[in-house]
């Protein structure tokens, strides 16, 4: 015959299951069961039996809408925030991203700013890498910090691009 929980302890089962889902890394979720199953007299093995048991456990396609959101959502974002804003383990969002097959937000970043990068070449081929950055920043579309001689760089992989072709 099953033992049966009283109410109590699927609230305690359910608390620890959140702070485990919120964990950003293995260890954290490693010391949350530890410290769940020693509260609860249980076995860390039992804590996680039980999630399963009660449902609490997440199918891992469930993670896959959320993802895809995310990223259309917020292209340039990286994980680690993206997680932490739809309230998902980092790194469940990162492996479901990797399978997805979506480029990291440094990739996604690089591609965008390529794209700019190349109309500025094709249309203003007399500006300077420092004037391209100053217009591109002057846009305001892009949040995050480049240098100079990251658009030099990107300048150059365009104009040897168009010249091979």
């Amino acid at each position: 015959m099953r033992h049966r929980l009283t109410p109590k302890q699927i609230a305690r089962t359910r608390h620890y299951r959140k702070l485990f889902e919120l964990a950003l890394t293995k260890s954290e979720r490693d010391a949350i069961v530890e410290t769940g199953a020693k509260e609860m007299g249980i076995a860390p093995d039992s804590l996680r039996n039980r999630w399963h048991h009660l449902g609490m456990c997440k199918r891992w396609a469930f993670m896959q809408p959320i993802v895809r959101k995310a990223v259309a959502k917020y292209p340039f974002t990286a994980d680690r925030v993206l997680a932490r804003r739809y309230n998902v383990n980092c790194s469940s969002f990162q492996v479901t991203r990797t399978r997805l097959k979506i480029p990291c937000s440094l990739v996604r970043r690089r591609a965008a700013l390529r794209g700019e990068v190349a109309i500025y070449v094709r249309d203003y081929a007399d500006l300077t890498a420092k004037e391209v950055r100053a217009s591109i920043k002057a846009d305001g579309e892009y949040p995050w910090p480049f240098s100079v001689r990251y658009i030099e760089e990107l300048m150059n992989e365009v104009v040897n691009e168009r010249a091979a072709s």
